[in-house]
């Protein structure tokens, strides 16, 4: 692939998620890897970093197809790029849309759409790999960020979708499953995570208020 053409396409996804990357800088303690995504310093910025956070569990498979950024189409990104057919049948994201089952809500029901939905960039046969399916099978805590379209939702980086695993919940890091902030202990992780959400003051709203 041309690497002008796939440097631009980038630069359109990302320019459309632009708030998206606004409020990881801005207001959170978060660090990046580039095969986990974005992981949180404190369970402080974890929980203020999320949108909305629930138990449940992933669902069926709503859809799957190729995607070129918020509020464009194929023919708008191969009209704004000026490529052919053939060119732009080699970019674009593949994406998989998931049904969210919820079972118990901890943050962000005003947020949460009556089916959720959740994207995940990904070809449809990678969901079928046993380390994926696996990561994907029985009860979960999900930290979701709403998308740009403010309805579908996404996981800012692998610690955000944690699984339960015996008494904790778990998250895969280098392919390895890891806790964080005595998540180990699922019961009185899920109390801390309640205490912290009933506090008054928050990490944006602090921040914000120092600036």
């Amino acid at each position: 692939m041309n690497r002008h053409i796939r440097n631009t396409l980038i630069f359109y996804l990302l320019l459309s998620q632009n708030s998206f990357a606004q409020l990881n800088e801005s207001f959170y303690n978060l660090r990046h890897d580039e095969e986990n995504g974005f992981y949180a310093v404190t369970i402080d910025d974890l929980i203020e970093s999320s949108d909305i956070i629930v138990e449940g569990s992933y669902g069926e498979i709503l859809s799957h197809q190729t995607f070129y950024g918020y509020g464009r189409s194929k023919e708008d990104v191969k009209q704004e790029l000026n490529i052919s057919e053939i060119e732009m049948s080699k970019i674009g994201l593949p994406m998989i849309e998931y049904e969210v089952v919820v079972d118990t809500v901890l943050k962000g029901k005003e947020k949460l759409a009556d089916m959720p939905i959740l994207r995940m960039y990904e070809f449809l046969d990678e969901h079928k790999k046993a380390t994926i399916a696996d990561a994907r099978e029985g009860r979960h805590l999900f930290f979701f960020a709403l998308n740009p379209d403010n309805i579908t939702l996404t996981f800012r980086g692998t610690m955000y979708d944690m699984k339960e695993v015996g008494e904790a919940y778990m998250f895969l890091f280098n392919q390895v499953r890891m806790s964080a902030f005595g998540s180990y202990d699922r019961e009185n992780f899920l109390i801390k995570i309640k205490e912290i959400l009933n506090k008054p003051a928050t990490i944006a709203a602090a921040k914000a208020g120092g600036q």
